[in-house]
């Protein structure tokens, strides 16, 4: 039973070290494209979808960088 346990605890940390990873780059590269054109489009003034996409941008290298200072990434 715990050997069971224990590979259901392996599979679920490389799932969420995968889903940050992915979340991570998402971030990075569709918060300031997609995201910014997307906030646009429904009307809201452009520096505020500029400081989003910035944020966006900021906090997937957050998740990135915390991932390789940890060693999840390498």
């Amino acid at each position: 039973m715990k050997r069971c346990q224990k590979m259901t605890e392996g599979k679920r940390a490389r799932i969420q070290k995968a889903f940050l990873v992915l979340l991570g780059m998402v971030l990075i590269f569709a918060g300031p494209t997609y995201v910014v054109l997307l906030i646009d489009m429904v009307g809201v003034p452009f520096p505020f979808t500029i400081i989003t996409g910035g944020i966006l941008f900021l906090i997937g290298l957050f998740i990135v960088f915390r991932l390789i200072k940890t060693g999840e990434i390498k």
